[in-house]
């Protein structure tokens, strides 16, 4: 399983003070359906026969909920189905590179992608009545270390999506805390939570 990368938080309302939140995402109580993680991203490679990693090994989710899959590949095949094996049958997602695949399951149980029908990726996902802690979603600055391309479109699709997010917008900044405190690039998005309950990117 490919380590995630630790996203630094700014509280929207506490940006005068710049009280950074550092490491992984803050965790709320159960209060609704949820999966966790909320967004999974396959690397394919093809080399005479497909290889994958995967941001993650598994999924906890409850029924209902909606896991984002998106992949990308250097073979750059646009298209392609994904399948998924579980207690209702096998379920076809379809999968491009420029799109992503939502997953919404309401049966409970263990579901499984079939590596040798899906690229060579993998994924356990376990649908569960026990509500499944969601990361919390509130309006805040969210960045992470400039990847080493220096090109912030090369962020990978998982850090920094909590259910609902969108994915991408980083923009290029500078920060204190990367490099020991010494300061350096940083990719920097802001969201924001409507009163809709819908999340947009506002910088």
């Amino acid at each position: 399983m490919r380590p995630s990368i630790p996203v630094k938080r700014l509280n929207h309302l506490a940006m005068v003070s710049l009280a950074v939140l550092a490491g992984s995402v803050a965790f709320a109580g159960p209060s609704h359906a949820a999966s966790n993680p909320a967004l999974v991203h396959f690397d394919t490679v093809y080399s005479s026969g497909w290889s994958c990693a995967s941001s993650a090994s598994s999924v906890r989710m409850n029924p209902g909920d909606s896991l984002t899959l998106t992949w990308s590949n250097p073979a750059q095949q646009t298209s392609g189905t994904f399948v998924l094996d579980g207690p209702t049958g096998s379920l076809d997602i379809p999968m491009s590179t420029v799109t992503d695949g939502r997953v919404a399951l309401s049966t409970l149980g263990t579901y499984q992608l079939d590596p040798s029908r899906s690229f060579g990726c993998s994924l356990t996902i376990s649908v569960v009545s026990e509500p499944v802690d969601p990361p919390a979603a509130h309006d805040y600055l969210q960045q992470v270390a400039a990847p080493a391309s220096g090109n912030c479109s090369d962020v990978p699709t998982y850090v920094g999506h909590l259910p609902r997010f969108p994915i991408g917008g980083w923009s290029k900044s500078w920060a204190w805390w990367p490099n020991d405190h010494r300061g350096g690039p940083v990719c920097t998005r802001e969201v924001e939570e409507r009163p809709d309950g819908t999340i947009v990117l506002i910088g």
